[in-house]
């Protein structure tokens, strides 16, 4: 298993900047079965930082997959 989540996210979105797609799909890949919830709330750090505004149907893609797929966290 993969330790640091957090090196593994930042390879990630590095890949993506880079235009590394099948890097960026192994980290991705990888990163779900370690968080499957922390990939999907990076995809949105990744999706505002890097792609923006600019195209409103993935943004609004990302939000139906996030509303859809995040698991409640217990506690508080």
């Amino acid at each position: 298993m993969f330790q640091d989540r957090y090196i593994l996210a930042s390879a990630l979105q590095k890949s993506i900047r880079r235009g590394l797609s099948g890097y960026a799909l192994q980290y991705a890949a990888i990163l779900g079965q370690e968080d499957y919830n922390y990939l999907i709330y990076r995809l949105g750090i990744i999706l505002t930082e890097d792609i923006g505004v600019s195209n409103t149907t993935l943004l609004n893609e990302y939000l139906n997959l996030k509303g859809n797929v995040m698991q409640p966290r217990m506690g508080g």
